[in-house]
């Protein structure tokens, strides 16, 4: 799969109308919504809410044979 991080200050729906269209169908995309903005949770640390996007990943099984590719995009 193909897993896009949010941006900083913006959702997964920076991505439908501008990335995903340009990928191919073949690809299996994963959208991770922006938990920080939407749950207004503090994270400590980068750190912190970055463990909780791959704790998302792995409890959700969206990567199977350790394989996937991460992206995402930032101001």
């Amino acid at each position: 799969p193909f897993i896009l991080l949010p941006p900083g200050d913006g959702g997964s729906e920076s991505y439908v109308g501008t990335l995903c269209p340009r990928l191919s169908q073949e690809i299996k995309i994963v959208l991770l919504d922006n938990y920080y903005l939407k749950q207004k949770q503090d994270f400590k640390s980068f750190q912190a809410l970055a463990s909780y996007y791959v704790d998302l990943i792995i409890e959700q099984k969206i990567v199977l044979e350790n394989k996937c590719f991460l992206g995402g995009w930032s101001m």
